[in-house]
C-alpha cells in the first residue's frame, strides 16, 4: 500500500466515515471494504 492510498483512505473515513458507516449497516460488508473499492474506483 502506498502513502497516497493511505490519505486517501484517511481522507475518506474522515469526509464521509458517518456515511459509509451507515450505508452497509445490516449487511456482512465491512466498512473497510466500501473504503477500498471506493478507492479503487477513483
Amino acid at each position: 500500500m502506498t502513502t497516497k492510498q493511505q490519505d486517501a483512505m484517511i481522507w475518506m473515513n474522515t469526509t464521509f466515515g458517518a456515511d459509509i458507516d451507515a450505508a452497509p449497516a445490516g449487511t456482512p460488508i465491512p466498512k473497510k471494504l466500501v473504503i477500498a473499492i471506493g478507492i479503487q474506483e477513483t
